[in-house]
């Protein structure tokens, strides 16, 4: 048995340090030296050994981090340095000892003082037949997006190593391209994450550059023999582990491989992926055990000698760094990351300076854009903060600071909403949720979204802490009839959503290999998005769905697309498909951003782009505001308006009538879950045998997701958008339209001419199908495309 450092006792009482019970211990063995150790007790004397000594393998974990097997035990006894106990209460928690009888084995000299006032007596004399013979195990703990102590299973696994060396790295490949306020907290948690390792007797290791070579290097240096890391979902992460993993491949460690332990951390206590659904309405039928959050240590093993522990860099360094890298790409320099782009600001000069009023609609769009979401919805809550501290006497805006111990005390003010405030933080963060408040429960995550995003809370927490305030505003109990606040439903909902998208992630990672399709995740801007890419060489294409569809409404054309020498990205946009669906408001412009960023930062090069019905709107909006990105353009059925002269035209922005939002987008789910069946069998007038049960099976299990409601909601903000021709007009490459003479949802022929007439550098195919042409006649639909592309290039 692979033994380390272990530590026998002898505990006549102890109670569990939150609920304070006691409990006494009973006789159990997993070690083959039992006999001995219950010879040496009763050689000194120690009475009834047989009823109260507890001994325990101190490494039986399994691969979540968890005790595997003692979860009917009192007591876990790790190196000689802290003792937990499974409260099936309060889970593990720091025990109260009141009488230690403790001695340890030869080779680690192991030597523990009872915690809280506790009494110990010490044996008097070695025991040398207990030597275990074992070499010291040395751990690096690999801190990623994970950046706090609390709610930590790596910490936990790790604090049974004799020697740990925690490790976060700045690599500059990970933060390239982040916002200056996301870096700026990330020196923060990092600093503050040093602090709590530092208070529970250890350190953090602070590197810059490359992972995979920082760890190599640090594996040989202080010979480890494991590195323990969280499970990543986001597909750029998994290669990074990736490449640690081959970098590591050749390393040996006391003649053993180094190993790369990565842990699960999740809501749902889910005894695998292989029986999970992948529908949430059945997901919820199995009243699946929420998971209580991990206490963290209270001491951890000692950190390497003569390990330098390294500078924490500067924001400015950081922003520095940055910039360098978005440099880097062709496009950054005139491109930015704001729809209304550089480009942008010069026609709109050109229109204030010219004679000729054709370009009058960017004014609107450009002031519109300046007063109300100049960059993202994250952006607008900055700008209603600022406008309402000014309005106040201008105090003092409140910003969340600082690491998981500050962002831990701003959660449990804003669960207390509805409470009085009784400090000036208080105040401020009460007034910054009326700020953010836009729609119900928005603010959770604006206010919160990037110490998620870094790791400063663990979902798990955030969902018991709101269920104890739940439970104390409703007498105990929890019922839907019980009062709640709605800072605390925003919360648990948000948790619900993220870890169940989360799940299902790694659920549609394996089915889709099963199926021969790679399925992946993006995280973008802390929200998972779903995706595939196909094909090893030629022209980079990315698909965009249509509204309730989702990446695999491709089905029959991205296979196809690669065989023509063609790399090929389809993705299912926020709010759609197996993606998340947050609460926050879904506009053209937000799922425009969000393919501009996904070209940038996935494909990482110009691409051609195709778009079906909403979508192939949303892929002319990001070919006329950055035309840098897209090469060729397709448009199939696309949504939109043609208007000859838009020269007066506006963007409006959404209007905020929650009242109506709330009702109408509920009555409008329950009739498209009723009519789904009818109005797919609609859009296939031709075919209506490709609108099979496998598409309604589909487009019904993401209408039960938890926050689906939310995209429906934001059809009743939203108002009348600019017209197709005011992006295609400001895009000179050549675009495609593939349009179903059948479309039920528009006038296909007048719509087919409006763009021939008022579009220029545009093709018309009309073709005798539907709305949805790619998949109702793929192999035609698939043809044209082909034919199109080799004139093209």
């Amino acid at each position: 048995m692979n033994a380390l450092n272990i530590l026998y006792r002898k505990v006549i009482s102890l109670g569990c340090g939150h609920c304070h019970t006691m409990q006494h211990l009973s006789w159990t063995c997993t070690c083959p030296i039992q006999p001995k150790v219950f010879a040496a007790f009763q050689a000194f004397g120690a009475k009834n050994a047989a009823s109260s000594l507890l001994i325990i393998h101190p490494r039986v974990l399994n691969q979540k981090g968890e005790f595997a097997h003692l979860w009917d035990y009192n007591l876990v006894v790790r190196c000689g340095r802290r003792s937990s106990r499974l409260c099936r209460r309060h889970g593990p928690s720091s025990l109260r000892p009141q009488k230690v009888l403790e001695f340890g084995c030869n080779c680690c000299c192991c030597s523990l003082a009872a915690p809280n006032g506790g009494s110990t007596a010490k044996l008097t004399r070695p025991l040398p037949e207990l030597s275990c013979g074992l070499k010291q195990q040395v751990v690096i703990l690999w801190f990623k997006n994970d950046l706090r102590v609390d709610d930590h299973p790596g910490l936990i696994t790790a604090s049974n190593s004799d020697i740990l060396l925690p490790l976060f790295i700045f690599d500059p490949a990970v933060f390239k391209g982040w916002a200056n306020n996301l870096l700026e907290s990330l020196v923060d948690a990092v600093l503050n994450l040093r602090l709590s390792l530092q208070s529970l007797g250890s350190d953090l290791l602070v590197e810059e550059g490359a992972s995979k070579d920082i760890l190599l290097k640090l594996a040989k240096e202080v010979g480890a023999t494991d590195i323990i890391t969280e499970e990543e979902v986001d597909q750029g992460r998994i290669e990074l582990i990736s490449s640690v993993y081959k970098s590591l491949s050749n390393l040996s460690v006391k003649g053993k491989p180094v190993e790369v332990t990565q842990y699960r951390l999740s809501l749902y206590e889910t005894e695998g992926l292989g029986a999970l659904t992948e529908s949430y309405k059945d997901f919820q039928k199995l009243k699946t055990h929420v998971a209580l959050p991990m206490a963290p240590p209270t001491f951890l093993p000692p950190f390497p000698e003569g390990v330098h522990r390294g500078n924490v860099p500067s924001l400015n360094e950081l922003v520095t760094v940055s910039k360098r890298l978005q440099a880097e790409s062709p496009w950054a320099e005139s491109l930015g990351r704001h729809p209304a782009s550089i480009l942008l600001e010069g026609e709109l000069r050109l229109a204030e300076n010219s004679a000729n009023s054709e370009l009058w609609g960017l004014k609107g769009v450009f002031t519109w854009r300046a007063n109300y979401l100049s960059a993202s919805p994250f952006d607008e809550s900055q700008k209603r903060r600022k406008k309402l501290s000014d309005k106040v006497h201008k105090e003092e805006e409140w910003v969340l600071r600082g690491g998981e111990i500050e962002t831990l005390n701003a959660l449990h003010s804003y669960l207390k909403f509805l409470e009085a405030a009784v400090t000036d933080d208080s105040v401020k963060l009460y007034r910054a949720v009326w700020m953010t408040e836009s729609r119900p429960g928005t603010s959770f995550r604006e206010l919160f979204g990037t110490s998620l995003a870094l790791g400063m809370l663990s979902w798990r927490r955030v969902y018991q802490v709101a269920l104890e305030y739940q439970r104390a505003r409703s007498g105990g109990f929890l019922s839907l009839l019980s009062s709640t606040c709605f800072t605390i439903a925003a919360a648990i909902a948000e948790a619900q959503s993220n870890q169940w998208h989360r799940l299902l992630a790694l659920k549609s990672r394996e089915e889709a290999k099963n199926k021969g399709w790679h399925s992946r995740t993006w995280i973008w801007r802390g929200f998972f998005i779903q995706y595939t890419a196909h094909g090893e060489q030629g022209q980079a294409v990315v698909l965009v769905h249509g509204f309730g569809a989702f990446w695999e409404h491709f089905r029959q054309n991205i296979k196809e697309l690669a065989k023509m020498q063609k790399r090929v990205w389809a993705i299912s946009l926020l709010g759609f498909g197996k993606s998340e669906k947050p609460n926050v408001l879904y506009t053209e412009l937000l799922w425009a951003e969000l393919v501009r960023d996904f070209i940038m930062d996935v494909v990482q090069e110009p691409v051609s782009l195709a778009g079906n019905s909403i979508g192939g709107y949303i892929v002319a909006l990001v070919a006329g505001l950055w035309p840098s990105l897209v090469r060729s353009l397709i448009l199939l059925n696309p949504a939109g308006r043609v208007i000859p002269e838009y020269a007066s035209c506006k963007y409006l922005k959404p209007t905020k009538n929650s009242g109506v939002a709330w009702i109408g987008s509920r009555f409008l789910l329950l009739y498209l879950q009723t009519q789904c069946r009818d109005t797919l069998k609609k859009c296939y007038p031709i075919n209506s045998s490709r609108a099979d049960d496998w598409l309604l099976r589909e487009v019904l299990r993401a209408s039960y997701d938890p926050g689906a409601i939310a995209v429906l909601e934001s059809l009743f903000y939203l108002r009348a958008p600019l017209p197709l021709n005011f992006f295609l007009d400001r895009y000179d490459a050549k675009v495609l339209v593939i349009q179903g003479a059948k479309d039920p949802l528009q006038n296909s022929l007048q719509k087919a001419n409006m763009l021939k007439a008022y579009c220029k550098n545009v093709s018309v195919a009309l073709v005798n199908s539907g709305h949805c042409p790619h998949d109702e006649i793929p192999e035609e639909v698939n043809g044209i495309i082909y034919n199109w592309y080799m004139h093209l290039w």
